[in-house]
């Protein structure tokens, strides 16, 4: 994962994004984080699509009634193998207090259950007005939200960026991170996501802004707070905040689902 000093800036990103996803702790003191703040927001769109398709394949070879089991506990499986995946941990040593708390851990497991449980599909496509050619860009409404998870997480690590300094314990890569990352392409890919949210669930009418806030006020103020709460900016904090903002979408997708259904 190493990414010389004389690194194009694109390759340099790609590896760059690629070490703070998988949790490598290794990286030169010296070496440039190019285009990371490009690499961050794409792997995180690609990391949501192939939950997509971790949650499609399952429903096609096991089928399910009244809840998604499967879909959920493999995607659920993906979420703790794959990329970003000490977020769980993190989030539940953040939480926890010192040295973390089981307790902790075992009920952000459940509640992810639970809310990937609750993406079982319920409304139509809604976009048989877009040309056929163009209606895989709007999915059913559970990949939807699968898709944009990531995204609001990656954001979350972002913003940590412009308002928490690192801690003793941030490796060399948070901090070239944190000195690197530039508010315009912060701003950039909250104008990405929030325009993708709001166009994704503009089904739920007067509740479409719902996930839309939901998301931007968790993936700000809640990996800002995790972040001072351990003390600063670190690798742990990056995850636990990019848990948090996928967290944020989904309870603001489920939430707005409760909406429309009682008030539609």
């Amino acid at each position: 994962m190493d990414a010389p000093s004389g690194a194009h800036p694109a390759l340099a990103g790609l590896r760059a994004a690629a070490a703070l996803a998988m949790g490598a702790g290794a990286w030169p003191a010296d070496a440039t984080v190019g285009w990371l703040w490009l690499w961050l927001g794409v792997l995180g769109l690609a990391w949501g699509a192939a939950l997509g398709l971790v949650w499609g394949g399952s429903t096609l070879v096991f089928a399910w009634y009244i809840l998604p089991l499967m879909p959920a506990a493999l995607v659920l499986v993906a979420m703790g193998v794959g990329p970003f995946r000490g977020g769980l941990p993190s989030l539940a040593a953040r939480l926890g207090g010192a040295g973390g708390s089981p307790t902790a851990g075992a009920v952000l497991v459940a509640a992810l259950a639970l809310g990937l449980l609750g993406l079982r599909p319920h409304t139509p496509n809604y976009s048989d007005w877009m040309a056929a050619w163009l209606r895989w860009t709007r999915p059913e409404p559970e990949y939807r939200a699968l898709l944009l998870m990531p995204l609001w997480g990656a954001w979350a690590m972002m913003v940590q960026t412009h308002f928490c300094r690192p801690s003793d314990r941030a490796g060399a890569l948070d901090r070239a991170f944190a000195r690197s990352q530039p508010v315009a392409a912060t701003a950039l890919w909250l104008a990405v996501a929030l325009a993708a949210t709001l166009w994704y669930f503009d089904f739920f009418g007067r509740w479409a802004f719902v996930p839309a806030a939901s998301a931007l006020l968790g993936s700000a103020g809640g990996s800002v707070w995790l972040a001072r709460r351990g003390g600063g900016l670190d690798r742990a904090a990056l995850l636990a905040g990019h848990l948090a903002g996928a967290l944020a979408l989904l309870l603001g997708y489920l939430a707005g689902k409760g909406l429309l259904n009682i008030w539609h």
